[in-house]
């Protein structure tokens, strides 16, 4: 994914991009690859008063790829 995701893209991950690549020995950093993106407020406004819906959409992460710099 790293090599083939352009920047700008948006992955949605479940569970969390560190959960998933904890256990790997990757060649970069994830905080030099993508930047989390904060939708607490979207699942709030999603799910309004149902706690259950809120907590599901509130396990839906959201990251946004950077832009890769060239040298």
């Amino acid at each position: 994914m790293h090599e083939n995701i352009r920047g700008g893209a948006v992955i949605v991950s479940n569970p969390t991009l560190c959960a998933v690549t904890e256990h790997l020995s990757l060649p970069f950093s994830l905080d030099e690859w993508v930047t989390k993106i904060d939708t607490s407020h979207l699942a709030a406004r999603f799910a309004g008063t149902n706690d259950e819906l809120f907590e599901d959409c509130d396990k839906l992460t959201l990251y946004s790829v950077l832009h890769r710099t060239s040298g």
